[in-house]
């Protein structure tokens, strides 16, 4: 069979003119292959098609898996009830911080935050109520941190704050305007006062993630012990 070689790379309307081109040459009007050459070309052309919507199909199936895993990254490091990162998220953040204290001279604030008397608010308001109080302390301070801060329920009523380039007075300053802001709150059980207690510490470039939540920990208890509706530093 004459005619030129078929590049069967090339696109569909390439395709089939190559293929138009050599079942209409003259030259080749005897071959007994022409039948066969035909066959070939319309299974090839069925073929092509269905790679490409195959192809097409695994595009988007990639792009949803890679969405849906994005999406699950986030609910594994945010708590349902708050929109806050959870504990899991939290400590990803903190050690990222942490490896660049190491690198620098900058500090970094930490704040232990826990409500006060939450169980009473439970079981005297109702498991709701005590909710919309997490909730409600998430808001604030989702409002008051900067965008680089990190906020997290550390667990049950416990939330935890990091505050990058902060050292202690600015840390200080932050755990009382968190303190005034939240006796401010207003609920809808009008009798109820929400306070909150803080411990307060401030990390450098050799401390340890153990280290800091221990202090932190340590400073949380004594504001504690000290009457609550207060901060404790460490």
């Amino acid at each position: 069979m004459t005619g030129e070689d078929t590049d069967l790379s090339g696109n569909d309307e390439e395709f089939d003119q190559r293929v138009d081109d050599l079942l209409s040459n003259p030259a080749n009007a005897d071959n007994s292959l022409l039948e066969d050459v035909r066959w070939l070309a319309s299974a090839y052309c069925k073929l092509r098609r269905r790679v490409r919507k195959i192809s097409l199909i695994s595009d988007r199936q990639q792009t949803e898996l890679m969405e849906l895993n994005r999406y699950l990254q986030v609910v594994s490091r945010t708590d349902p009830l708050t929109g806050l990162l959870n504990r899991r998220g939290l400590i990803e953040r903190f050690e990222t911080e942490l490896s660049r204290l190491s690198r620098s001279s900058t500090t970094l604030g930490v704040l232990m935050l826990d409500i006060d008397h939450f169980k009473r608010i439970n079981d005297h308001y109702g498991h709701q109520l005590g909710d919309e109080v997490l909730v409600a302390l998430a808001k604030l301070l989702q409002q008051r941190l900067r965008t680089y801060d990190h906020a997290a329920r550390w667990g049950g009523e416990e939330l935890l704050l990091l505050l990058p380039d902060t050292p202690r007075d600015g840390t200080e300053a932050v755990a009382q305007q968190i303190l005034d802001e939240v006796r401010a709150l207003r609920w809808n059980a009008r009798d109820l006062t929400v306070t909150v207690s803080i411990g307060v510490t401030v990390a450098y470039g050799a401390d340890s993630l153990d280290s800091c939540l221990k202090r932190a920990d340590e400073a949380l208890y004594h504001a504690k012990r000290q009457g609550r509706d207060r901060y404790a530093l460490a």
